[in-house]
């Protein structure tokens, strides 16, 4: 309650996940938004025999079932994710991804093209700017996307951790999944971390263009691209 009363003049957006191992959290503070980008929220998804099962977009659906007041879905377009819940309306972003250039700008704030949806937070913020937000906290964003380590027959052992997780949780990837792909474990992996944080970076010059101030209270972040702040409680 002490956090929520340091931003009860905020509009709140919950991503994905929190919803669902968050829930009693999320019905008390009543988000306006909750921004769902995982493909499981609109699609089977379907785990590697190594990692712990997630929750499936039925289980999210159900919940939202349950939600009594009046808020957002935020997803993309081509979303096929939707509940008959008269409190819930729909905003679905763009999926085209660009990246920045100020002459984009009217194309960002109409819907025609967006700075590509890396991960659930950059889709976040992207709303958050071009909706004309002035002020943006973000909370619960640690943002590791390269917490990996190998044994010693070669192997990656990928680590998972969330705000909602007692203890983080490590899988390793089989040799046969390993060579299933045409490129190497890393390459992929380095090349994803560098888009997802270039697309940081535009957000933050997006943010700047429109006078939009963005600070992180998220509690050992890895995001470098914002200014970071301290909640007080």
């Amino acid at each position: 309650q002490s956090v929520r009363k340091q931003f009860e003049e905020y509009d709140i957006a919950c991503i994905n996940y929190m919803l669902y191992y968050s829930k009693k959290e999320v019905f008390e503070i009543k988000p306006k938004y909750f921004v769902l980008m995982d493909p499981c929220l609109y699609q089977e998804y379907v785990t590697s025999p190594n990692e712990p099962p997630i929750p499936s977009h039925k289980e999210i659906a159900a919940i939202l079932e349950e939600v009594d007041w009046d808020c957002y879905i935020i997803t993309t377009v081509f979303a096929d994710f939707e509940v008959k819940n008269p409190y819930i309306h729909y905003i679905r972003l763009s999926c085209f991804s660009t990246e920045y250039k100020n002459w984009k700008i009217p194309l960002f704030k109409a819907n025609y093209i967006n700075l590509g949806y890396y991960n659930v937070i950059q889709a976040a913020l992207f709303f958050a700017i071009v909706f004309g937000y002035k002020d943006v906290a973000m909370l619960g964003c640690p943002y590791k996307p390269l917490n990996v380590k190998m044994t010693e027959e070669g192997l990656h052992v990928v680590e998972h951790m969330h705000y909602y997780d007692k203890d983080a949780y490590e899988y390793t990837i089989p040799y046969e999944e390993l060579h299933s792909r045409e490129e190497g474990f890393w390459e992929r992996s380095y090349y994803r971390a560098y888009l997802s944080c270039k697309c940081l970076w535009d957000i933050k010059k997006l943010a700047d263009s429109q006078g939009c101030r963005i600070i992180n209270y998220s509690e050992d972040s890895r995001i470098d691209a914002f200014r970071v702040g301290k909640l007080q409680l």
